[in-house]
């Protein structure tokens, strides 16, 4: 998705070039208003001079018009059943009139659907848990279940208006709940042929967590078979998103291995090598060579990893300012068994289906080896985000790319907190500051506040919502205008950009949560 307007064509056929470089097979324009509609036929002029052929989607939130005339002039038009049709949100309906807002989505979806026979364009189906319509939210709740009840729903009822071509994405900030809808939303379409998915975790994030909180969405349900378009969304230029987003696909084998192929009953307690063994009696944290991030080496290289300082303290190791602190009360575990195998997922997932419930803890050793695959990290993120595990074995040695990769993998499965936890949007035309720069200047300032979730949101569209579990939110409200969030309460409106991040810290200290770096 580009972050520039059709209306700046040079910036935007810029991007577009980028995208193209880079093997972009889809590229999305916003289109908040009828303007940037009117540029578009300018913009696909540019593009053939440029040799450029790839197909455009366009991005459309509350009007349904737009939509409609999109369909003339892009290939996909995407839109969000949680603002095309339903009433805003402070009208608060009711259960009662839940069949009365299906079928005012169905009156909505009715010139579109004609409007997309016509030209014969695709559409995507675009639920995000950040912008879930109070009529959803009041029957099913912010949950997965609602975020597929959505999408689901707005299917059904292009379906039966002779719709097809649909592409349906269920997206989140928490890679968790992604996992959980496209799951979800995979068992409850059936017996009916499956839908077309496209994933992604919205408001990713920028750097080394951004692509770890991808990773964790996005890995495992491609390594399920799940998925036919990914977006990686990173607050980064778009041609990053592509890079990342190859990556993850090119790590994946030509075929995954089937989730029983591994185990039969029973299950040898003493077996060695790449399989389980059988620790007796064993002691976890302090200075037991079995640690659970305790056994840190300094590195000696931190160059290997651009930007990324490590320093030794008193209480632990430093990494980006982020102390991961060394466990001193030793946990004795008995009869634990530790997991040694290349494909860590699909074993314990066909262990647990064999022989129920584990009879004692069970950890995965992860080494070194297994970090330097994209496929196991991938593996391991799905063992960690499916709890399948009690506890990890870190092979000591391990450099600082090494353990900074764990630390971020287990912070986005939310296995364990070691850090901020930023929720911070890719940008697009939409958006009318710098986010890259207004990110990479709060993240300077706050980065040491361990556990404490800070949202950075270009606009409205998911804003307010896909930052709902943020303890501190900054939004854009206008050109240069700022609204900072306390949870899902706005406490400042129309903040100017110069004094917004101050007015954040501000709010952060007043609310108890600051300490000093």
């Amino acid at each position: 998705m580009i972050t520039a307007s059709a209306t700046d064509p040079k910036r935007a056929l810029a991007q577009i070039s980028a995208l193209d470089r880079a093997g972009c097979q889809l590229i999305r324009l916003s289109i908040p208003h009828q303007k940037e509609l009117e540029a578009t036929g300018n913009l696909r002029r540019l593009m053939t001079e440029e040799g450029i052929d790839r197909p455009l989607v366009a991005d459309v939130h509350f009007v349904p018009q737009l939509a409609i005339d999109a369909c003339e002039f892009f290939e996909k038009v995407r839109i969000n059943p949680g603002n095309f049709s339903d009433r805003p949100k402070n009208s608060r309906p009711s259960l009662d009139n839940f069949a009365v807002g299906r079928e005012r989505l169905k009156e909505a979806l009715i010139p579109l659907a004609l409007a997309a026979k016509k030209y014969g364009r695709a559409l995507r189906v675009g639920v995000n848990q950040g912008s879930l319509s109070e009529r959803m939210m009041a029957q099913f709740g912010d949950s997965p279940i609602g975020m597929v009840a959505s999408a689901l729903e707005a299917v059904d009822l292009l379906e039966d208006l002779g719709i097809l071509d649909l592409v349906v994405s269920l997206k989140s900030s928490n890679p968790l709940t992604v996992q959980k809808a496209y799951r979800l939303l995979d068992q409850m379409r059936e017996p009916k042929e499956p839908l077309a998915l496209h994933i992604g975790v919205t408001e990713a994030g920028e750097g080394l967590m951004g692509r770890a909180k991808s990773l964790v969405g996005i890995g495992p349900l491609l390594v399920d078979g799940l998925g036919d378009t990914i977006r990686v969304s990173l607050t980064e230029p778009s041609e990053h998103e592509i890079e990342y987003g190859g990556q993850l696909l090119a790590a994946l084998p030509p075929q995954c291995p089937p989730s029983t192929s591994y185990w039969t009953r029973p299950l040898a307690q003493n077996r060695v090598g790449n399989a389980v063994v059988n620790l007796g009696e064993v002691t976890l944290g302090g200075t037991s060579p079995l640690a659970i991030i305790a056994e840190i080496g300094l590195n000696k290289n931190p160059q290997l990893v651009p930007d990324i300082t490590v320093q030794q303290g008193a209480e632990g190791f430093e990494i980006e300012g982020h102390l991961l602190k060394v466990y001193p009360s030793p946990i004795p575990l008995p009869e634990a068994w530790v997991l040694d195998h290349p494909s860590p997922l699909f074993t314990l997932r066909a262990f647990y289906a064999q022989l129920g419930p584990s009879p004692c803890p069970i950890g995965l050793l992860v080494s070194n080896c297994a970090l330097n695959s994209l496929f196991t990290q991938i593996q391991i993120a799905g063992v960690l985000a499916e709890g399948l595990v009690d506890f990890l074995v870190i092979q000591a040695g391990l450099n600082i790319k090494e353990q900074t990769l764990l630390a971020y993998l287990l912070q986005a499965t939310r296995a364990r907190i070691f850090m901020t936890d930023y929720i911070a949007c890719p940008s697009c035309s939409r958006t009318l500051f710098d986010l890259e720069e207004t990110t990479a200047k709060i993240k300077a300032q706050t980065r040491h506040l361990k556990g404490v979730k800070i949202g950075i949101m270009g606009c409205i569209v998911n804003g307010p919502g896909e930052m709902a579990d943020a303890d501190f939110g900054y939004v854009g409200s206008g050109l240069g205008k700022i609204d900072l969030y306390l949870g899902q309460n706005r406490v400042s409106r129309g903040l100017d950009e110069a004094e917004a991040v101050p007015a954040l810290l501000a709010l952060i200290k007043t609310e108890g949560r600051w300490v000093e770096p």
